[in-house]
């Protein structure tokens, strides 16, 4: 009776786990995705180790990112479709903790997160270079250095951080709301709670780099 009762609730936690993966691959799917520094921590989390999660940097006023666009949609309307890649836009001007996250110093700017590691776009910002890059080419160019990419384990811790602070700062005006507190509680409660993350946050990183000396 135990191993029927086991088999089954295994059974519907594999179901649930996957109709929450094909959740997430519709909601990406075919598309560019507007990102932002509170979700770009879900959006740069792949669904497998061999799907591509693309993402540009640009700007409203920019004319070159203006012209760009068109192609990047076509481009995501066509590899997006399935589950091989995820596309995604982040506008700099409104989202300034990702763009110095990612170092952007100019922009178009493209990069490509496949296999665990992350690749940078040479250009040029045409169809056929950057389908080609995609798909194929960009393993001929060298990956972003482990420890100085923004999606290694300090960026990533940079990146979590960035995610916690988003979430608070709209979670705990309700919560001092709800509980009748004054505002100064609410900026004492974000700080605090920031403090923390930070502080676990690098302990993690000191770990990982000590862990990853001893193994060179």
């Amino acid at each position: 009776m135990f191993r029927f009762v086991s088999c089954i609730v295994i059974a519907l936690l594999l179901a649930l786990l996957s109709c929450s993966t094909w959740a997430v691959q519709s909601k990406y799917a075919g598309k560019v995705n507007e990102v932002t520094s509170g979700t770009a921590w879900h959006f740069l989390q792949p669904t497998s180790l061999e799907q591509g999660v693309i993402i540009e940097f640009y700007a409203p006023w920019c004319g070159h990112c203006q012209q760009f666009r068109p192609t990047f949609d076509k481009i995501a309307a066509e590899l997006g479709s399935k589950d091989e890649f995820r596309f995604g836009a982040c506008d700099i001007t409104t989202n300034g903790a990702m763009s110095g996250r990612f170092d952007i110093q100019e922009i178009p700017t493209l990069y490509m997160y496949s296999g665990g590691e992350l690749y940078k776009f040479p250009g040029p910002f045409q169809e056929t270079t950057l389908k080609a890059w995609i798909q194929r080419d960009y393993k001929s160019y060298a990956p972003l250095p482990f420890w100085a990419s923004p999606l290694g384990p300090f960026g990533q811790m940079k990146g979590l951080l960035i995610h916690i602070g988003a979430t608070l700062v709209e979670f705990v005006p309700k919560l001092t709301e709800k509980l009748g507190l004054p505002d100064y509680m609410g900026v004492i409660l974000v700080a605090s709670a920031l403090g923390m993350s930070i502080l676990a946050c690098t302990f993690i990183s000191v770990y990982i780099s000590v862990s990853h000396a001893k193994q060179d």
